[in-house]
């Protein structure tokens, strides 16, 4: 059997997969990246990378909220990619949590060819690569909801020193057969045997902060999204915000956060939405600027969001109206709340125009602040 490895390193985030054939992990390929020394965890079927003597301080339990964010996109020859967080909002010093996959929507066994199609170079599920998995993924600074400009983002550097211990990556995989209405698939490629392996196509991570140099710090502040892709071209785009907590106030959005949301021709903007919690009477406020043709800012509860009439929250406690810049304040009570910036509705369908979206660029001017300090 040939084998090949790839460079990358683990640490920020935490990965678990499952062992690929049971090859003892004396077989494995160390890869030289800097001087702090890991070791490979073998713990029943799982493997986990972590540093022997990690440069880090320990992140604090978060205070984030308890929702759940998932979503999802047909792959190719009827495979679904799924991307799962298991929260939107965390404290500065907490971690974030998600699993990705692909699954099999047949009822029946399902060969597709593997390919290289890639639409974002680099992904990968830990760090060697995507080894035999055809998905991978990475963090970066800031929230986007398409493609455009990917590339040029800042990566959030999950992977600090080396040397890590690969498990076996076959050179070739020619092929995923998945079994009916499921994640699990027989590999098959460069080896001996037919299947190489069989393997659950899912993994889960957990993202505790950014390496610099030697050190593992906490994510400052702002919004980050989780790219996800596979090698048949689909694209899946997950965000989360970290808060920080001062004296006197929360910020739940920092000051130089830009966010992009879809103007639209047919009624539906597109929007990004931050959950919040307050537990007493406080005050809410920021500023932003927007790009021509504007935006409207909601701040609505939990209950209201949940109803949406095009493209924003049905009813509202406060709204800036369509605006291109605007700083507010709004006093709100005790509960769960979402900050909802929408795009324009622009004609609402008057006539046709394509393309029915375009993309409006937002930049946080003052931060999104929750502090008793705003109340009359």
């Amino acid at each position: 059997m040939t084998y090949k490895s790839q460079n990358g390193v683990f640490s920020g985030l935490v990965l678990t997969t499952k062992c690929l054939d049971g090859t003892p992990m004396d077989r494995s390929i160390p890869l030289f990246a800097g001087v702090a020394i890991l070791a490979v965890l073998v713990v029943g079927a799982a493997v986990a990378f972590v540093p022997m003597n990690p440069t880090t301080t320990q992140p604090s339990s978060s205070t984030s909220t308890t929702l759940t964010t998932s979503t999802s996109t047909s792959s190719t020859s009827n495979l679904v990619l799924r991307l799962v967080l298991n929260t939107s909002v965390v404290s500065q010093g907490g971690s974030v949590s998600f699993t990705m996959g692909e699954w099999n929507s047949l009822d029946a066994q399902n060969v597709v060819e593997a390919s290289d199609a890639w639409q974002i170079g680099g992904l990968g599920v830990g760090p060697c690569g995507p080894t035999n998995y055809p998905f991978g993924f990475e963090v970066l600074s800031g929230y986007y909801n398409s493609s455009a400009g990917l590339d040029s983002a800042q990566k959030v550097e999950l992977y600090g020193p080396g040397p890590y211990f690969c498990p076996m990556i076959l050179s070739n995989v020619s092929s995923y057969s998945f079994y009916p209405l499921s994640d699990r698939a027989d590999v098959k490629g460069s080896c001996e045997q037919d299947p190489c392996f069989t393997e659950d196509m899912n993994t889960t991570a957990v993202v505790r902060g950014n390496w610099s140099g030697s050190s593992l710090e906490p994510l400052p502040p702002g919004v980050y999204t989780i790219v996800a892709g596979d090698e048949w071209g689909a694209l899946l785009l997950g965000h989360f915000d970290v808060v920080s907590t001062e004296p006197g106030g929360t910020v739940i959005l920092s000051a130089g956060t830009v966010i992009q949301v879809s103007s639209s021709y047919d009624c539906v903007a597109g929007h990004y939405s931050l959950p919040f919690n307050t537990g007493n009477e406080t005050a809410l406020s920021g500023g932003f600027a927007a790009e021509a043709p504007g935006v409207t800012l909601y701040v609505a509860t939990l209950q209201q969001a949940s109803v949406v009439y095009q493209g924003h929250p049905s009813s509202w406690v406060y709204s800036t109206g369509l605006q291109n810049e605007s700083r507010f304040t709004v006093s709100i009570t005790a509960g769960s709340y979402v900050v909802w910036i929408e795009g324009a509705n622009l004609n609402c369908g008057a006539h046709i125009v394509m393309p029915l979206e375009r993309l409006t660029t937002v930049n946080i001017t003052e931060a999104f602040e929750i502090s008793d300090a705003g109340l009359p």
